[in-house]
């Protein structure tokens, strides 16, 4: 069986391989990683979301020709606009 590094003590090479055990920062790290990833691509999914309603919103508000209407149309554009930011901006 081969040896590889593991911070400053060897490990088998089937453990570099992926199969390290539940107690290994490594594993925890990456494990903890692809969930952040996933998290963050999910908000910016939701964003793309909340920004594609405030589209139509504001698509709605330029069809109608009611001033009362179209000023609440236009409002629920800038609420889904400024959801959409503050999804982004947990983000970061």
């Amino acid at each position: 069986m081969g040896l590889a590094a593991h911070g400053s003590r060897p490990i088998l090479a089937s453990a570099a391989a992926g199969r390290l055990g539940p107690n290994c920062s490594c594993q925890k790290t990456a494990s903890r990683s692809a969930r952040q990833d996933a998290a963050v691509i999910a908000m910016l999914r939701k964003a793309e979301e909340y920004r594609r309603k405030a589209e139509e919103a504001e698509a709605r508000a330029a069809a109608t020709v009611d001033h009362e209407a179209k000023e609440t149309f236009l409002e629920v554009a800038r609420q889904w606009h400024k959801l959409a930011d503050e999804v982004e901006r947990k983000d970061r």
